[in-house]
């Protein structure tokens, strides 16, 4: 069973590529034949008991974490799961949220130096992988001594309405902004260019996730590419060890994102 999260809005399946991250489980297995079910990660325990839910062999959660009903009800049953993209023991697969961090702002002090004035845009509904963004920003503006304060984190509840967000940029006079993620630097750009703003003359801008979107966009967000397929085919290979060689061993993998240069940076 694929765990997917749920969600209010109508955008979220813009964060990731659900194809791509099926293709890749199914080439972690190999040969073979899977029957996935695609489930929205809501606490229910009841498919357990079904007849032809009830049947688990697996389970992986993407982008979102197991609650303790459903961790209780696989680990009394035994059935092996992972986390995607999540820091959750005993087994996951994700990105590196400091090094993607580190790598946008090493792009952002090459362009602008010790004048950099950076600041977070972040995504609330999100809080523990923004978190995670935020410290990762934190550490390497450290590293290159350049201030970065509380009051430079900008958080967003809803991408309908960033116009007040972006006029606490334009009044401090930030000139480099790193959003939580591709939607809500391109919520962001979008907004800017409707009031005449351009980037990234005023400011520059830069993304996390390679949503998408960006295919279809005149203009790139500058961005970290994370790929769902090698989520999925890392997560499916430790799972075709764990049921089919009944290898114990948990998985603990840290991947690393690609910059991808656009015109916004």
């Amino acid at each position: 069973h694929l765990f997917l999260p749920p969600s209010r809005e109508s955008f979220v399946h813009l964060f990731y590529d659900v194809a791509q991250l099926l293709e890749g489980i199914q080439e972690g297995f190999g040969d073979v034949s899977l029957n996935i079910f695609t489930r929205v990660n809501d606490g229910d325990t009841s498919f357990l008991s079904k007849k032809k839910t009830g049947v688990v062999d697996g389970c992986l959660f993407a982008f979102t974490r197991i609650d303790g009903a459903l961790r209780r009800c696989l680990e009394e049953r035994k059935i092996p799961f992972i986390h995607l993209n999540r820091s959750e023991e005993p087994s996951y697969v994700l990105y590196d949220n400091g090094i993607s961090m580190e790598r946008l702002t090493e792009r952002l002090y090459d362009k602008f130096g010790e004048r950099l004035k950076p600041c977070y845009l972040g995504y609330r509904p999100l809080e523990s992988v923004d978190g995670e963004r935020w410290s990762g920003l934190v550490k390497a503006c450290r590293r290159r001594n350049i201030p970065l304060e509380s009051i430079d984190r900008l958080g967003a509840d809803d991408m309908n309405r960033l116009d007040d967000l972006l006029d606490r940029i334009l009044e401090r006079g930030y000139n480099g902004v790193v959003a939580f993620n591709d939607m809500v630097a391109i919520a962001l750009y979008h907004r800017a260019r409707k009031r005449g703003i351009s980037l990234p003359e005023r400011f520059s801008l830069a993304g996390i996730d390679n949503s998408p979107l960006q295919q279809i966009l005149p203009d790139r967000i500058d961005t970290i590419a994370f790929s769902a397929s090698l989520l999925g085919r890392e997560a499916g290979r430790w799972l075709y060890k764990r049921i089919i060689e009944k290898d114990p061993s948990p998985c603990r993998i840290i991947l690393e994102g690609e910059y991808i240069k656009g015109d916004t940076l």
